[in-house]
């Protein structure tokens, strides 16, 4: 009887074992579905601005909205990026809420382009679960109506300047495209004393050209007057320097002549990039520096050609002061080799040619090669100096005000606009020139003794990739003059 009770005993004891190494091996039945639960990937639920979406506001801050929390420290500005056209790296700060990250971007978008937003596939939950994949999305902005004023940039003859050859023409290249109705007639005037000056005007990008009809007087003073009437292609009337900055004014400078004639042959001083150079960003644009002001009547795209192998490169140009720059329409491609050519026929304003690879005394083409690498330019460009320096005294009367910057910029960006001086409230008149990495303003007539002067350099200057200054807000800063 104890053998015969004893075995059911021993028969449930074996079943129990039986049971739970069933369980145990099944994984506790239910228990494993909460496991891969808090494994599944985090997923997007919402963007502030839509896939494919046009005419998005310049100004917006771009939000996305996740399925549940997320970890704030895997978003920063590696993890969530923003880029314009040709890779342009638009920079900004990136913000996390509950289960939303934003990017605000440091000033408005650049109008009618396409923005491509990218989160990366590191961005993780609370629990360290990441995305499956990066999330790359596009958009494209609108452009918000242009209520900025134009300027004059640069003017051949200089303000002010004395010897001036007799067989030159008269420039002035304006800070955006105007409209060539409004340059016509009283509006764009040359005065010799009282005598007004005959002659034919001329229209090409962003400069105007007045050819004399016969050359300059000797030893004679010249007044050109461009009225505050003349107007940009959406109508904004010119912010000249009769006036503070923006207000609409007349732009007057003067210049004296001499007896000589401009003979020289203009001369390429440098380029960007450099002759023969390797490892070339993809998108940053080409630019030529040349001795003096060119004719930008010369400059076409028949004698600014810029080719990979026997292909043309379509692109864009812009002319500012001595510097002719060329945008190309798309970023170029990693590690190819490129030729650029200026033509001889390219001229300054007295006429004479270009003088080229053949050496200074014969007019020939200009030709030089560089090589792409595999990268794109996206480091913000920063200020390396600045003189007179910040709380400066007794600063001579006749002192430039100069910039020094970590790389080339583009010097369409640098003007009177965005490089200001000013005494009190007062926008001092000048002239901003660029050559390098330094731009210099220089007073129309000089300083004030005993003044303090305020420099304001906008935040909105750009390198040739069209980076931004690395600055959040415009660089202020003053100096006393003796």
């Amino acid at each position: 009887m104890k053998n015969l009770l004893g075995f059911p005993r021993l028969f449930l004891w074996c079943y129990a074992v039986l049971f739970l190494s069933c369980l145990s091996a099944c994984g506790g039945g239910g228990g494993d579905e909460t496991v891969k639960s808090s494994q599944t990937a985090p997923t997007i639920l919402a963007t502030s601005v839509a896939m494919a979406a046009q005419d998005v506001d310049p100004a917006t801050t771009l939000s996305v909205t996740f399925s549940r929390p997320m970890n704030p420290s895997s978003f920063n500005g590696s993890t969530f990026t923003l880029y314009g056209s040709g890779n342009q790296m638009i920079r900004g700060n990136v913000q996390y809420s509950a289960s939303t990250v934003s990017f605000v971007p440091d000033r408005p978008l650049p109008e009618g382009m396409q923005i491509t937003a990218k989160l990366k596939q590191s961005v993780a939950d609370l629990a360290g679960v990441t995305l499956t994949a990066d999330f790359v999305w596009s958009f494209t902005t609108g452009r918000v109506q242009d209520l900025q004023p134009p300027t004059v940039i640069s003017t051949v003859g200089p303000i002010g300047a004395l010897g001036v050859a007799v067989n030159t023409k008269i420039a002035a290249f304006f800070s955006e495209k105007m409209d060539p109705q409004s340059l016509i007639g009283e509006n764009f005037s040359v005065m010799a004393g009282n005598i007004p000056v005959a002659g034919t005007v001329s229209f090409s990008g962003t400069s105007i050209i007045f050819t004399p009809t016969s050359m300059l007087a000797e030893n004679t003073k010249y007044t050109i007057t461009i009225r505050g009437a003349v107007r940009d292609l959406v109508g904004n009337k010119l912010a000249g320097n009769q006036a503070n900055y923006p207000a609409n004014s007349d732009y007057v400078w003067r210049f004296t002549t001499d007896r000589f004639k401009d003979l020289a042959l203009p001369f390429v001083k440098g380029t960007e990039p450099a002759y023969n150079a390797q490892g070339a960003a993809q998108n940053r644009a080409i630019s030529v520096s040349f001795s003096e002001a060119i004719d930008a009547m010369s400059l076409q795209q028949s004698t600014f050609i810029v080719k990979q192998g026997s292909t043309p490169i379509a692109g864009t140009l812009s002319y500012a002061g001595t510097t002719v720059l060329f945008q190309p329409a798309s970023a170029l491609l990693p590690n190819t080799k490129y030729e650029v050519t200026v033509s001889k026929n390219v001229t300054d304003l007295a006429g004479n040619m270009l003088s080229g690879n053949l050496g200074f005394l014969t007019p020939s083409d200009y030709v030089w090669t560089f090589t792409t690498g595999q990268e794109t330019d996206t480091l913000a460009p920063s200020i390396s100096a600045v003189f007179p320096a910040n709380a400066a005294l007794d600063v001579a009367l006749d002192q430039a005000v100069n910039i020094v910057f970590s790389e080339s910029m583009s010097p369409i960006s640098l003007s009177t606009a965005n490089f200001r001086l000013m005494q009190g409230a007062n926008s001092v008149a000048g002239m901003v020139n660029y050559f390098g990495t330094t731009a210099s303003f220089l007073a129309n007539d000089g300083l004030v003794a005993g003044a303090v002067y305020t420099v304001v350099l906008s935040k909105n200057v750009s390198d040739l990739a069209g980076n931004w200054l690395d600055v959040k807000s415009d660089v202020v800063w003053s100096f006393t003059t003796k």
